[in-house]
């Protein structure tokens, strides 16, 4: 009797769970025809639809799929005016969809918004409120939208519902209460921050850029950062919002405007300390300087004196990366911040040296003289330390600016450069061995400028350092090559450099250069054969210093190269093409070397 009862309890069950089952399916069955029977991309049939399924039951990824067909028939601004009341119709589709607002489905959640930001409910909301008598409101509200703005679509959304021009509104509004309010309600400030950080999240949509400045959003951040200078983490968003807009040109020369560049190195002169704002801020004023010739001169002239605040940081992180270096080699997050930091502040001196009269006066005045010694003693210390291979940005970054400013260092005078270019050749030295092409190629760029220098000619020359630059001209690289031949320019002035060239097979390398490669660079090659010129012209007798077959090689490829017809047969307006004037400009130095080679076998 026991087991009769168990069986029929088990049949029971089976029963339960069948018919359970069985109502599911239907359930399902009932979704699949509701979707289904959305014949027309409509708003009226999908809201229909929704709400059929919403009495019936449904199943998130049915709900999901009915969400996305109605914020796609919204997308048609036309299907908004489905009813005669568009203010009715708005109404209608938020109460619909509001239904599903206390859903856990996060997925679900974020259609809800789209499409709530698509119909302009949510704009309009904050729109409504005002920073000083409604900061809980709008702290809220920002601190959603800063994270739902982080999805593309939601963002393009509240774009297009006029998002960024209010933020702009509301930031004014902020700056002029902080302007006349001298107790300023801290409340406030909680919604100046929610509100930054939404603009940093605005600001990684590059289309927006054009927006910040002619809706003058640019303006107010700026008037915000000298405002809230005080307010470290205000400064934070703000200089996170600045380095990414300071990539724009029309945007660097709104900062420039505004006088931004003067609260930049303020406060980097109050948080020298935070690796997270100076590298930003860095980054800002690099690409200001860049972008902007007003910028360089600006920045040059800024009382807060940019030179003593730039090189006040680098040593300060100078020390930095020496102590973490000595107490910590495994903090390898550390070191590279550090780094990071040191590229961006000698990037700043580097684009400032774009603009020729800056250039001149950083490495050349009185006033810029003590500051520039002891940013280069700066430079040096970190290039003995690191190494291409590990430090590859950094190391870069530090050729490029040497190179930037010996450009306009006066060779053989006791100005920075003249004091220190031995510690910089030795500190060169070791890089000009290296496999790594741009390296090289930097480190040619800075003997190109320091081979003025009769101190630079002999180091080479003594070190046998000159043996590199000898091997470079093997090069397929037509930068290097190009390079190479100013240092060997420069070089020919000393007597043992002249002997030094043809002992080491450098004459060989030239004329094979030319011979196949002149006609693909005629600039390139007027320099080599001014290589020649300058070796030549204390001698009268090529034949004897080269030898009979060197010599009669190096003529040969000579008048090869100068026959015109041969390279300009098909240039009917010789006066026109480029290439004809480089040529021009190679044959006029060719033409001297031959005649001095032609002279001589004639008079014998």
């Amino acid at each position: 009797m026991a087991s009769k009862t168990l069986l029929q309890a088990c049949d029971i069950n089976l029963y339960w769970l069948d018919e359970e089952k069985s109502i599911q399916e239907n359930k399902i069955n009932e979704a699949r025809a509701i979707l289904k029977s959305v014949d027309k991309d409509t708003v009226q049939s999908v809201l229909a639809a929704i709400n059929k399924l919403t009495l019936k039951g449904y199943d998130d990824g049915d709900m999901i799929a009915l969400l996305n067909k109605l914020y796609t028939c919204l997308q048609d601004e036309q299907q908004i005016q489905f009813s005669s009341d568009q203010h009715l119709a708005k109404n209608l589709i938020l109460k619909t969809v509001f239904n599903f607002i206390d859903s856990p489905n996060e997925m679900l959640l974020l259609h809800i918004v789209q499409i709530i930001l698509l119909v302009s409910a949510f704009v309009n909301s904050l729109g409504l409120a005002t920073p000083d008598e409604d900061s809980e409101a709008l702290i809220y509200g920002y601190g959603a939208l800063k994270f739902l703005m982080m999805n593309s679509s939601i963002l393009q959304c509240a774009l297009d519902n006029g998002i960024l021009q209010l933020m702009s509104l509301h930031l004014k509004m902020v700056n002029l209460c902080k302007t006349e309010n001298s107790n300023f309600p801290e409340p406030v400030s909680h919604v100046l921050f929610q509100l930054t950080g939404c603009l940093r999240n605005v600001a990684n949509d590059e289309s927006t850029h054009t927006i910040f400045v002619t809706s003058g959003t640019l303006t107010a951040i700026s008037k915000t950062m000298k405002l809230f200078i005080c307010d470290i983490d205000l400064v934070v968003n703000v200089a996170r919002i600045m380095s990414i807009l300071s990539l724009n040109e029309e945007c660097c020369e709104v900062i420039v405007d505004n006088d931004s560049l003067h609260t930049l190195l303020q406060i980097c002169k109050k948080y020298p300390g935070r690796e997270d704002i100076i590298v930003r801020i860095m980054y800002v004023l690099g690409n200001t300087v860049a972008n902007s010739e007003r910028a360089r001169f600006q920045l040059f002239t800024s009382p807060e004196n940019t030179l003593e605040v730039i090189l006040n940081l680098l040593q300060f992180y100078v020390e930095a990366d020496l102590k973490v270096s000595l107490e910590n080699t495994f903090n390898k997050f550390h070191l590279l911040s550090v780094e990071d930091v040191f590229v961006k502040i000698i990037r700043v001196i580097a684009n400032m040296c774009i603009d020729e009269n800056v250039g001149v006066s950083l490495v050349s005045t009185n006033d810029s003289m003590p500051k520039m010694n002891e940013f280069l003693d700066c430079l040096l210390t970190i290039l003995r330390r690191k190494t291409i291979h590990e430090s590859e940005e950094l190391v870069l970054s530090i050729l490029n600016t040497l190179n930037n400013l010996s450009y306009y260092s006066l060779p053989n005078t006791k100005r920075p450069f003249g004091n220190r270019c031995l510690y910089i050749c030795e500190a060169l030295n070791s890089l000009m061995a290296t496999r790594h092409e741009e390296c090289v190629l930097e480190v040619g760029r800075v003997y190109g400028n320091l081979s003025r220098s009769t101190v630079v000619r002999k180091y080479l020359l003594e070190t046998g350092a000159l043996n590199y630059v000898i091997d470079w001209l093997d090069s397929d690289d037509k930068d290097l090559l190009l390079v190479t031949t100013g240092i060997l320019i420069n070089m020919m002035v000393e007597k043992e450099a002249r002997k030094f060239l043809r002992h080491t097979k450098g004459i060989e390398k030239l004329i094979e250069n030319l011979k196949h490669h002149a006609h693909e660079d005629w600039h390139l090659s007027s320099l080599m054969c001014q290589v020649l010129w300058n070796f030549s012209i204390e001698e009268d007798d090529l034949f004897a210093i080269l030898g009979n077959q060197l010599a009669q090689n190096l003529l040969n490829v000579l008048i090869d190269l100068l026959d015109e017809d041969r390279f300009f047969s098909n240039f009917n307006d010789h006066s026109k093409n480029l290439e004809y004037k480089l040529w021009e400009e190679f044959s006029t130095v060719a033409t001297n070397i031959l005649e001095k080679m032609e002279a001589h076998n004639n008079s014998e």
